[in-house]
């Protein structure tokens, strides 16, 4: 049964190949830095662009796509239709911290624009019970999503 991966090319637009087994696209992968272990399924009509690590015995559902620069760990399950891009997030001694997307930063259970969070911080950590500490802590994690949606995700 052939299936298809799609690979981002020169002009930065994917171009499927067909295949029939992982093997048979091992110097497609090679070519554009994609690293990968062992026995991988790899599910049909899979999009990875370059610099992708994917670990032994991985399975990659049907219609996944996986972005520049993403590790996959090795045993990890991918379902179907699962987009993979770079993240930010860490858990902080209150709560998590995760950038989901246009410029947009959620702690705990609010979610603001990265700007607002630099500007108002003090005044929410405060309403949300936060310490002094806390807060300083949290401020550095405002400050490293910045520059992560700066390095990633900035548009011109």
């Amino acid at each position: 049964m052939n299936k298809i991966i799609k690979l981002r090319n020169p002009k930065n637009k994917f171009e499927s190949i067909n295949y029939s087994n992982a093997n048979s696209i091992t110097k497609s992968l090679k070519a554009r830095n994609i690293e990968f272990g062992e026995n991988i399924f790899w599910g049909d009509n899979v999009q990875v662009d370059d610099n992708v690590h994917i670990g032994k015995g991985a399975k990659i559902g049907n219609n996944v796509s996986i972005a520049d620069g993403i590790r996959i760990g090795a045993l990890a399950k991918i379902g179907d239709s699962v987009n993979l891009h770079k993240g930010y997030y860490v858990q902080g001694s209150k709560d998590c911290v995760t950038y989901v997307g246009n410029s947009m930063l959620s702690i705990g259970c609010l979610t603001y624009p990265i700007e607002g969070w630099l500007k108002s911080f003090s005044l929410l950590g405060r309403a949300e019970g936060y310490s002094a500490e806390e807060m300083g802590e949290y401020f550095t994690y405002i400050q490293e999503a910045e520059e992560f949606h700066e390095t990633f995700y900035k548009t011109v």
